[in-house]
């Protein structure tokens, strides 16, 4: 009796998955709540069955990211514009550039706020 063996994952088949047992390639964050499923087929009486959809949950490994510079405190006129920047360290997947600029932006009429701490 022939049978074949067909993977699928959130139910789109799985290109080459076609044996009892399917490793998948490595797996991101983005791949979790994945649904995988097996379709199993008797070619000789071409009757098929599918399996119960399996749920995959993927954990955030590594620690978290580490902030080597904090941000400083600064002083500025109004309508300036303040550049506050972080540096970090991580082995988690990052942007290619690790240092992260947070811009702020103080427009004040005249007068308003002036002496308030």
């Amino acid at each position: 009796m022939a049978i074949n063996y067909q993977w699928r994952k959130d139910g789109v088949v799985v290109s080459g998955a076609t044996d009892a047992i399917y490793t998948t390639p490595s797996l991101n964050l983005s791949d979790d709540g994945s649904l995988y499923s097996c379709v199993v087929t008797n070619t000789v009486s071409n009757i098929s069955v599918t399996s119960e959809k399996a749920v995959l949950t993927v954990n955030a490994t590594g620690d978290p990211p580490v902030i080597t510079n904090q941000p400083d405190s600064i002083a500025v006129d109004q309508d300036s514009t303040a550049v506050f920047g972080i540096a970090i360290e991580s082995d988690l997947v990052v942007p290619a550039i690790s240092n992260y600029l947070f811009r702020m932006s103080i427009r004040r009429p005249l007068g308003v706020g002036v002496g308030v701490p």
